[in-house]
């Protein structure tokens, strides 16, 4: 009997680095890669348990450049 996936439009709030990387569509490494450039937020450390909120990994995706687009205005200075 086939395994029953979870949908794609469900995601948990705050994920381990696996998770992390596989909802961006990029592996670990560079996950990992990106946050130590600061391009990717920090993740939590609450009770020893590293894990990214959603919403961090959706700003990262939503403010990526297209092949032909100018650089786009970072999160930060929107709300300005």
């Amino acid at each position: 009997m086939p395994r029953k996936q979870t949908p794609a439009s469900f995601a948990p709030r705050l994920m381990k680095a696996p998770l992390a990387a596989w909802y961006l569509g990029m592996s670990e490494t560079k996950l990992a890669e990106l946050v130590k450039a600061g391009r990717i937020a920090q993740p939590s450390d609450e009770d020893g348990m590293v894990r990214w909120r959603i919403e961090d990994l959706d700003d990262y995706a939503d403010n990526l450049r297209r092949r032909d687009e100018t650089a786009r205005v970072p999160p930060q200075l929107r709300a300005i």
